[in-house]
C-alpha cells in the first residue's frame, strides 16, 4: 500500500491508501482506478463483438478444445478476478478472451 500526500500520522483517512499497482494510473471521478474502468470499456467491446456470434456453430468450433462443439452448447460469460472469459461446464470450455488488470 501506498500512503497518498496529506494522510494523516497515527492512521489513515478514509481513501488515502491505494494499492501500488494503480499507484499513478489515477482514479476516476468515481474512486474506481482508471485502469479497471478502461478494462471494462474493453470488455464490453469484445462481448459487443463476439456475442452475435454465439449462435455460429462454426464460430463456436473455433472455440472448443478440437473443435468439437457440443450438441447444445451454453457459452456463458464469465469472470476470474478481472480477467473475462467464455464458460461452458457442459462443453467443458473455458476460454480467457482478455486478462485483466490485476
Amino acid at each position: 500500500m501506498v500512503r497518498l500526500a496529506g494522510a494523516r500520522s497515527g492512521g489513515d483517512a478514509a481513501g488515502t491508501t491505494i494499492h501500488r499497482r494503480y499507484a499513478g494510473l489515477g482514479i476516476t471521478g468515481g474512486s474506481t482506478p482508471v485502469a479497471v474502468t478502461l478494462a471494462a470499456q474493453r470488455h464490453l467491446r469484445i462481448i459487443g463483438e463476439i456475442e452475435p456470434k454465439l449462435d455460429d456453430r462454426d464460430f463456436l468450433a473455433t472455440l472448443y478444445p478440437d473443435g468439437k462443439v457440443p450438441s447444445n452448447p451454453k457459452p456463458k460469460w464469465h469472470y476470474r478476478h478481472l480477467d473475462l472469459a467464455l464458460l461452458d461446464q457442459r462443453g467443458q470450455l473455458f476460454g480467457v478472451l482478455e486478462r485483466g488488470p490485476n
